[in-house]
């Protein structure tokens, strides 16, 4: 098992070791968050942190985008209100 993001590196992995299951960041982030019962404003506080601090977000044709871009606008509808 391996995780990565990188186009290229996912088509060598494939091409060349076709056994092997490759993970994305999305993948990780959403099994974690459903295992430990993650709440939604952390979640997507997470989320949030890693857009800034880590300059990433998901390729718009990842097959997780919908659940990261929904996840993370949680905290964009909860702020000056309660969620």
């Amino acid at each position: 098992m391996i995780a990565t993001d990188n186009n290229k590196a996912i088509k060598f992995l494939q091409k060349n070791f076709p056994h092997l299951q490759i993970l994305s960041s999305p993948e990780i982030i959403k099994h974690w968050s459903e295992k430990q019962s993650i709440d939604s404003l952390v979640l997507s506080n997470v989320l949030d942190a890693i857009r800034i601090k880590g300059r990433y977000v998901p390729q718009k044709n990842a097959p997780l985008q919908n659940w990261w871009q929904k996840s993370s606008d949680i905290s964009e509808k909860c702020r000056g209100s309660v969620c």
